[in-house]
């Protein structure tokens, strides 16, 4: 009987080789995959602080436009317009016969009081 050499060795190491490759290569892939998902979570909340400070700037500059608005209510602020956005100090009116009455408040023990200024 004849003896030859076997090739199952040879292509068992290849085997074993491949095995231990893609084992690697499904390590790396799972540490890539999670370095790009904290990159991504990063990138998504700086994008997304960065969306609320900018409604909030929006948001501030709206009250301040509206403070001088029209359509603003008697008793919320200055109503002196664009000058009060820009901190400059409103302007008073001066008394006149169509200003109407002044009145002035002052507290009490039983809560505030408002009479007309005499």
């Amino acid at each position: 009987m004849t003896l030859s050499a076997s090739n199952n060795d040879f292509f068992s190491k290849i085997a074993f080789y491949m095995r231990r490759f893609s084992a690697w290569i499904a390590r790396a892939g799972f540490g890539f995959f999670v370095v790009i998902a904290a990159g991504a979570a990063l990138l998504a909340t700086t994008f997304i602080g960065l969306l609320i400070a900018l409604a909030a700037l929006f948001l501030n500059v709206g009250a301040r436009v509206m403070r001088g608005s029209q359509y603003q209510s008697q008793n919320s602020g200055f109503k002196t317009g664009a000058e009060s956005v820009f901190g400059a100090k409103p302007k008073r009116e001066t008394k006149s016969a169509k200003s109407g009455e002044t009145l002035e408040a002052h507290k009490t023990a039983d809560g505030w009081v408002i009479e007309p200024d005499s």
